[in-house]
């Protein structure tokens, strides 16, 4: 079984924590997926940078087909549509940002 862990905003660790950190990645234990996000990688210890796989993100586009398919989504979460509509507007594309504002209108 695979373990996955998941560090948002790794770009606002301090030193001692990167540090501490970068020797999980030198050596990271076995069947586990490590995911860094960060918003700014320019902060990341060189270190850090070097011993990962960059894979830019980018927000959910707003041509036709993507709304829909994002709304289509969202929708599974049983959340009225106006309350979706109003959750991708002021997401911006941001999809876990929109589920945070429909479970947080509930």
């Amino acid at each position: 079984m695979w373990r996955v862990c998941l560090i948002d905003s790794i770009d606002e660790m301090n030193r001692s924590a990167a540090n501490a950190l970068l020797k999980t990645l030198e050596e990271p234990p076995e069947k586990c997926l490590l995911i860094l996000l960060s918003q700014v990688p320019g902060r990341l210890l060189p270190t850090i940078r070097s011993r990962c796989m960059h894979l830019p993100l980018r927000a959910v586009s707003h041509d036709s087909d993507s709304a829909d398919a994002y709304k289509n989504w969202l929708a599974a979460h049983r959340a009225e549509e106006a309350d979706i509509n109003l959750a991708v507007n002021l997401a911006k594309g941001a999809p876990g940002k929109a589920i945070a504002l429909l479970q947080n209108a509930e």
